[in-house]
């Protein structure tokens, strides 16, 4: 059934919207003022900013940037 196998999937994830308006689900621990880094990897990073220098809060999944979207010219 669609609906368990989607929420097995999502366990442990946040849903988030960026202030450019993509959609994408993250860690669970995902706090507002994180950033989304889209670096030459399979997939982007959430980062943390934490005096100095930055924490990795881990993966995530934005749509219309998995694919090299927003890195097309």
């Amino acid at each position: 059934d669609f609906m368990r196998e989607a929420a097995q999937v999502c366990q442990n994830r946040r849903v988030f919207y960026t202030d450019n308006g993509y959609f994408g689900i993250g860690p669970k621990i995902l706090q507002e003022g994180d950033m989304v880094f889209i670096l030459p990897l399979p997939v982007p990073f959430v980062l943390r900013s934490q005096g100095n220098h930055y924490i990795l809060a881990g993966e995530c999944y934005v749509d219309g940037v998995m694919k090299g979207e927003m890195m097309q010219v």
